[in-house]
């Protein structure tokens, strides 16, 4: 996983951890999994997918400019 996140502020007082990875990409696309695990046996709570797009000035899909596409697989790399 590339992000990992742990969360309590739930009124039962559970412990959840929130992860969530890239998984394909396009000239203009970003697939994400999202993934929600309760705690302390990471049991599976939540499978999710999404799909960013990367919007020009009039809200067309453009192509991701390579430095922001490079600098946000990084981060995701690192965390």
């Amino acid at each position: 996983m590339s992000t990992s996140h742990v969360h309590s502020g739930n009124q039962s007082g559970d412990k959840f951890v929130v992860k969530a990875r890239i998984s394909n990409s396009s000239g203009a696309r970003l697939y994400f999994e999202h993934f929600i695990f309760k705690m302390p046996n990471e049991v599976p709570i939540l499978e999710a997918k999404s799909t960013v797009v990367w919007l020009d000035k009039n809200y067309r899909p453009a192509r991701i400019p390579p430095e922001f596409r490079s600098k946000f697989v990084q981060f995701l790399r690192c965390n």
